[in-house]
């Protein structure tokens, strides 16, 4: 060992040895040989060192000290020591240190002889079954974080101690036949298992400062012989019936504890001394304390929550029994019934002071004058100003609140003792225990999911709410008068890319990071992500599209790297139109308005309406809004009759009012135009008749406006198709071939010499109803 090149020897008689292992797996076995000069061997590990020390390692040797050391932060080292590792050192009391090492694991037969076993700051610490089976030892487990010990891990000789400090240990089994001592001190057990002691002779069995989550049934069975047992500063939750079953000892200390529950028959043991005291016990259960053959039995200062009568039999008429100052809130019926020659002193009872003794009578006591002279009651508010305590002997209370008398000497009363009681809540213990919590469980939880039903109602309820608001303003073309105001009621862009959109997208980008600077590729790929988002509104997103066209035009280039890009943005700005495919004619909503120089002005935004889908209904304002904005008379008025209303007379269905609009100058030919707007045209040397009417003039408008002739709509950049003036088939049918007009009246023409009229109400070309007419875009 000592040619290795981790390792040293130091010494000329007597050598030590110290090696320093690397972060990988090392083993220890015959291949090694320890000189038979050295005396101790220090292992110092790496982070990442798995040490293993086999059988054959040690032959011949005497060493009395073996220190295995590893890093003090960010320890994953490993150490095992197989089964008889250490046979082969002969060296008496073998001291053996194993510090900051992540796992250690003590295989079966690990160490022989006597021993010192100290493994201290270590992670998980496993102890086969006998692992100290072959050895008399003194162990010290301090600062593990995982404690496990298999059944008889420990089962050492007679003078075997054990300490065990600062640890976990998530079950602690039989691990022991026979020791001296075994002592558990500021550490966590969540379960001392049956049989756990069960053994036939130990000098001492000690918990301090420990906090046990339950001692199941006989874990100290009737087997176990002890000098000393002390339970002392633990927490303990559950001592289950039985727990402690009749074990022998010389003496039982069970001081300054917290236990919450005591089942019935939790602790019966044989003593010769038992001190109870000091102790708060939140529910002793029916004959929780079991003390026979005692010389000496002292059960003071305690507080109790629920108390159950105690079986107390002591070694003959000479034995010693105290029960002082004991705080009870709730004592059960015969829970005082205590030995003849037991001392009894203040008991303190959170029950109400009453003149009615049966409360006391009911506790079994030997001796209601006695028990009255020595016990103490609560009193209300103004009796305890009056006594200066909370508590009034009971002697006291009957004397002067029972009494003949109707008045109370407070001053005489001041000068008596005062007492005050350490009662527990009747909350802290009742009955019903655990399952109280877990009906406020339930509870809480159904009151939470109601809470949360009517909060996801509520959000379904707003949210269709919200979303047939949405839907209406969408239905709802904005008149004229409130149109300015539409743009702040715009909802969020719902146009999304196409798969092949972002495809030519993203090569766009890609050949701008490789041609164009940086800031330029930054500012259009940051725009390009907010309009990949979709959270914009219509406006925000033209501002959008328009930096990016910008910073675009800024680039040089040679006019091909962005035509595909440019051309997604452009049809990214057109609205979505879900109805393309079914499109519905809406009558335009024309606005005539007169400014200071009594021109003609047409809102060319609203030439042609939006189509919506034929299963949409017409709303009540669809075709009521005036051309020239005068509310006495509607140019194109068509109400819609509810079958709910009655029946009224109407006007014509298209009723055109006398309206003064200034006449524009005349164009020599019209434009192509609606049948509703269209009108005759006469020759050039041809002069009307009659005043034009208004629908003329508003076509002539129409004709001489040159914003008006586009092909595409500006909002769904969809073809509009043109509008001819339709020949009817009825006019071939004249005999003489020609039809003279009239533009005498406010409805149009007229065939001479006829009394009647097959006028369809909105065109000034007169046709038969039956017709069929021939549009260029049908």
């Amino acid at each position: 060992l000592c040619n290795v090149d981790a390792c040293k020897c130091s010494g000329d008689q007597i050598k030590d040895v110290e090696c320093r292992l690397p972060g990988k797996p090392i083993n220890f076995d015959h291949q090694y040989n320890i000189p038979k000069e050295v005396r101790s061997l220090a292992v110092y590990l790496d982070s990442f060192t798995r040490l293993t020390v086999h059988h054959g390692f040690f032959r011949g040797n005497a060493i009395n000290r073996i220190l295995i050391l590893g890093p003090r932060e960010d320890s994953r080292n490993h150490v095992e020591f197989m089964q008889n590792a250490l046979e082969g050192n002969t060296a008496p009391n073998l001291s053996i240190e194993i510090i900051n090492c992540e796992t250690v694991v003590l295989k079966n037969g690990t160490f022989h002889g006597e021993i010192k076993l100290n493994i201290t700051k270590c992670g998980n610490t496993l102890i086969d079954d006998s692992a100290l089976s072959q050895t008399s030892f003194h162990g010290v487990f301090d600062t593990i974080r995982d404690l496990r010990m298999k059944p008889h891990a420990l089962n050492g000789g007679k003078e075997s101690k054990v300490l065990i400090r600062n640890s976990y240990i998530q079950r602690l089994e039989n691990i022991v036949k026979t020791m001296k001592e075994i002592r558990v001190v500021n550490s966590i057990i969540n379960e001392i298992a049956t049989n756990a002691f069960d053994f036939a002779d130990s000098l001492s069995i000690v918990f301090e400062r420990t906090r046990i989550g339950k001692i199941e049934p006989e874990a100290f069975t009737n087997r176990l012989l002890c000098d000393t047992m002390r339970i002392v500063e633990c927490n303990i939750t559950t001592i289950s019936r039985q727990a402690i079953a009749g074990c022998g000892c010389t003496t039982v200390s069970i001081e300054q504890n917290t236990i919450r529950t005591i089942e019935d028959k939790g602790i019966s043991v044989s003593a010769v001394r038992a001190n109870i005291s000091y102790n708060r016990i939140e529910r002793a259960g029916r004959q929780w304390l079991t003390v026979r053959e005692f010389s000496n039995l002292e059960v003071n200062n305690n507080s109790y929550g629920q108390f159950g009568a105690m079986d107390i039999q002591g070694k003959d008429q000479s034995s010693h029994c105290e029960f002082i100052r004991n705080s009870i809130t709730q004592a059960d019926g015969g829970s005082l019934r205590l030995p003849q020659n037991c001392i009894v002193k203040n008991v303190y009872f959170r029950k109400q002071c009453t003149c009615d003794d049966k409360w006391l009578v009911a506790l079994n006591i030997s001796s209601l004058n006695k028990m009255m002279d020595v016990s103490y009651c609560s009193t209300d508010e103004t009796l305890k100003h009056c006594f200066n305590s909370s508590l009034v002997k009971l002697t006291t209370f009957k004397r002067e609140i029972c009494g003949d008398a109707k008045t109370i000497d407070c001053m005489k009363t001041q000068n008596e003792p005062k007492h005050e009681g350490n009662f527990i809540k009747p909350g802290d213990f009742d009955k019903r225990d655990g399952r109280n919590n877990v009906i406020y469980y339930i509870s809480g939880g159904v009151v939470l999911f109601i809470v949360l039903c009517l909060l996801i109602g509520f959000l379904i309820v707003f949210v269709r709410k919200r979303g047939n608001r949405h839907d209406r303003t969408e239905l709802i073309t904005p008149t004229p008068e409130h149109s300015h105001h539409s743009a702040e009621r715009v909802p969020k862009s719902t146009r999304i890319f196409t798969p092949e959109d972002q495809i030519i997208i993203n090569q766009t980008l890609d050949k701008m990071k490789l041609k164009y600077p940086a800031e330029k590729y930054d500012q259009v790929f940051n725009n390009t992500q907010k309009l990949f988002n979709g959270s914009l509104t219509e406006s925000e997103k033209v501002l959008t599209i328009g930096e990016i066209v910008g910073t675009l035009s800024k680039c040089e280039n040679s006019g091909e790297d962005f035509v595909a890009f440019t051309d997604i943005l452009y049809k990214h700005l057109a609205p979505k139109d879900n109805n393309q495919n079914d499109p519905v004619y809406a009558e335009p909503n024309l606005i005539v308005s007169n400014d200071d120089d009594r021109n003609t002005q047409l809102d060319l935004n609203h030439i042609y309406a939006e189509p919506h889908s034929v299963q949409q209904p017409l709303l009540n304002n669809e075709y009521a809004f005036p051309v020239d904005r005068n509310t006495e008379s509607g140019l194109y008025t068509e109400p819609v009759v509810s079958s709910r209303e009655p029946q009224r007379k109407l006007i014509s269905p298209y009723a055109i009012g006398g309206t003064n609009v200034p006449e524009p100058p005349e164009r020599a030919t019209p434009p192509n135009l609606p049948d509703v707007l269209s009108q005759s045209t006469p020759s050039s040397s041809a002069t009307p008749s009659v005043t034009q009417g208004k629908v003329q003039r508003l076509a002539n408008e129409f004709a001489n406006n040159p914003n008006f002739h586009i092909t595409r709509s500006p909002r769904s950049n969809r073809t509009i198709p043109k509008y001819t003036i339709p020949t009817s088939k009825g006019q071939s049918s004249s005999k003489d071939g020609s039809i003279e007009r009239d533009h005498s009246g406010a409805f149009g023409l007229q065939k001479k010499n006829s009394a009647s009229s097959d006028h369809s109400g909105g065109s000034d070309i007169t046709v038969k109803m039956d017709d069929v007419i021939d549009y260029a875009d049908a």
